[in-house]
């Protein structure tokens, strides 16, 4: 009955403020580019607008800006919009998450139901496994929600005897006797949900699949009342494997993040995120870092497999030079200042790689603004180390090659302290439209740069 008074009060409200009446057009731009557009008169105000889907490479790496306009004056019925961004990382480990106890503890367990364990713990493909979650209560709890994530290579069991709902007077003995009112199956996660959970320990099971060979990272199992977001406790992660029923040795192929013996642009775009890192799986040259000289093997090697692979990275006699240009000068203590990167006379390259050490008892790095032409191929991901005192910044693929006197890059600093400023280059890299390492060297304009300590006035007090 409530409900129905809520839609009543809904349509009334509909009717008197002309919603139906509307009569305007909108647009909606992601970075600058129209993305979608339309028009909402009175014979269309009836009819939803259609979902504007976005694939995820539209997006930069960063900020993106997106805008929604609409003609019209306010005198117009509003546009009503929602926002949902779902986004996937891809990580190449794992990394395990300990248990935490908020006043409500659980714990996950794994076990074999038939057969005998593998001695390197494993399963094997089609084994049915028991997944025991004990949960402690240190007080009585109501509406407690109990979930557990299922790893992508098992499938979840529906028990035949205890299903899913048991909510109703008709089933109350055998709640107490099973400890939950409400269990889900669910293809990413099983759910418990109790009414009324009693203090102590208490224990809840269900059976899942070894579905398909490999290694899963299980998420944490939780446990929480619905309506007391202070009282929460969260299981320790897990790392499963299932072992094909013929394990086939493969070739290791170099670059290869995903590990689906094929590089492609993913792993390109993977090892552009882990730039300046040590990522074994993208450091393909093998010298501690992941540099240009990476992203450009990876890149000439795309459409390699494990049993054709292809030539790695190649160099031209080339020089790519860089030029250092600060833009404003610090005079003391808090100053903002910019230093700009831009091409010099010499080979155009289509991509850089700039490493930067700085004082950071002087200086302090604010940011880095990476041209557009830039950022509209495959910019890096800009590394800031403010205690070491270092930046890196770097981009591939401009769509077309950079010429004298381009702006590459900006960089923001800081006056962090009085002193001489020190900034000095110890790695250039670039790289050209064929993917081809250029020799690269930078230099600055600037000489010596001395910042003034900042002088504080106190006020003197006398009593």
């Amino acid at each position: 009955q409530a409900t129905a008074f809520a839609v009543l009060g809904l349509t009334d409200y509909i009717l008197i403020s002309g919603e139906l009446n509307a009569n305007y057009d909108y647009t909606v731009r992601l970075n600058d580019t129209e993305i979608a557009q339309g028009q909402v008169t009175p014979a269309t105000a009836r009819q939803p607008i259609a979902p504007i889907v976005v694939a995820g490479d539209a997006l930069r790496l960063g900020l993106n800006e997106l805008t929604i306009a609409r003609t019209g004056d306010a005198q117009q019925p509003p546009l009503y919009y929602a926002i949902m961004l779902r986004q996937e990382l891809f990580y190449d480990g794992f990394a395990p998450l300990t248990s935490l106890d908020q006043g409500l503890s659980i714990e996950r367990t794994y076990a074999l139901v038939e057969g005998q364990p593998r001695a390197d713990e494993a399963f094997n493909k089609g084994d049915l496994i028991a997944v025991t979650l004990t949960v402690e209560a240190q007080t009585d709890m109501a509406y407690v929600h109990i979930t557990s994530p299922n790893p992508a290579g098992f499938d979840p069991l529906t028990d035949q005897m205890n299903g899913i709902a048991y909510g109703d007077e008709w089933w109350w003995p055998r709640w107490f006797e099973w400890g939950y009112n409400r269990k889900d199956v669910r293809d990413d996660s099983v759910d418990f949900f109790v009414t009324h959970l009693y203090a102590g320990e208490h224990t809840y099971t269900y059976r899942m699949r070894a579905a398909r060979a490999g290694d899963f990272s299980a998420l944490p199992a939780q446990a929480y009342p619905m309506y007391e977001e202070e009282i929460w406790g969260r299981s320790a992660s897990a790392l499963l494997s299932i072992e094909p029923e013929t394990l086939v040795q493969r070739p290791t192929l170099a670059g290869d993040v995903d590990n689906n013996c094929l590089i492609t642009e993913f792993d390109l775009r993977q090892a552009a995120a882990a730039w300046g890192g040590s990522s074994s799986i993208s450091d393909v040259v093998a010298d501690g870092l992941v540099d240009l000289s990476d992203l450009a093997t990876i890149a000439a090697r795309r459409g390699a497999t494990c049993t054709a692979d292809r030539g790695g990275l190649g160099h031209t006699s080339g020089q790519a030079n860089l030029e250092l240009r600060l833009v404003s000068l610090p005079t003391q203590v808090g100053d903002l200042f910019q230093m700009e990167i831009r091409l010099a006379a010499g080979a155009a390259p289509t991509g850089f790689g700039l490493r930067l050490n700085f004082a950071p008892t002087t200086v302090r790095t604010a940011g880095v603004h990476l041209a557009p032409a830039l950022l509209a191929g495959l910019p890096m991901q800009t590394y800031i180390d403010n205690v070491q005192g270092q930046v890196r910044l770097g981009a591939m693929h401009a769509p077309a090659p950079l010429a004298v006197g381009d702006l590459l890059a900006t960089i923001d600093f800081v006056a962090a302290g009085s002193g001489q400023v020190q900034l000095s280059v110890d790695q250039v890299q670039a790289l050209d439209a064929s993917d081809q390492m250029l020799n690269g060297s930078a230099q600055s304009e600037q000489g010596e740069i001395t910042v003034a300590p900042q002088a504080i006035r106190l006020p003197i007090i006398k009593r």
